[in-house]
């Protein structure tokens, strides 16, 4: 992987001011977080996809938070292939999604120095429109509280163990936070 892909150089961005609240689905769930012990600022986003494999319809919500129950993990906001943003943990909370893993830095603290974004796709689809809108707002949303040092894929901080974010267009999704196009994405469905 290219060290370019790493590192969002964020001061060169500027980012429109929006007077809108972030539209978020609430359905938070009771398992793969914790309370940290101060209050938590983070500086990573981590952007991963998932989806369901034990039913026919791989893009189904309930069946993917099924399975993070199963294994005790959760991110703090998944984005399904509407564009809708699902709030699972609230950003005050440390969620499990990153696990073992080094960040550019060097820190193996993933978790409680970042957001977990899930966006629902597979191996073998692409991500939609509404999504990539949905997460730019999401990171523009986070960035206006918390000063970002990285935007990070699963794959740049576990390697050996994770593939995804799949079929994630990084070249297209940096030039929507270079073009400062959060504008275009503000009629979110909810």
């Amino acid at each position: 992987m290219q060290l370019s892909k790493f590192f969002i150089f964020i001061t060169f961005f500027s980012f429109a001011q929006t007077d809108s609240i972030l539209k978020v689905n609430e359905k938070c769930v009771n398992f793969g977080f914790c309370l940290p012990d101060s209050v938590r600022n983070y500086d990573v986003i981590l952007i991963h996809t998932s989806y369901c494999v034990s039913v026919n319809d791989s893009f189904n919500l309930n069946c993917i938070i099924k399975s993070y129950e199963k294994y005790v993990v959760a991110a703090h906001y998944i984005i399904d292939r509407d564009g809708v943003i699902h709030k699972m943990v609230n950003p005050e909370q440390v969620a499990y999604h990153g696990g073992k893993g080094k960040l550019p830095d060097g820190n193996n603290q993933i978790n409680s120095r970042s957001i977990g974004i899930e966006l629902v796709n597979t191996k073998y689809t692409f991500l939609t429109e509404s999504q990539y809108g949905s997460l730019l707002n999401l990171v523009n949303f986070s960035m206006k509280s918390n000063k970002i040092k990285y935007i990070l894929g699963h794959d740049d901080v576990a390697p050996i163990r994770k593939t995804d974010p799949w079929n994630f267009d990084w070249k297209y999704f940096k030039k929507l936070l270079k073009s400062d196009s959060t504008l275009v994405w503000r009629n979110n469905k909810k």
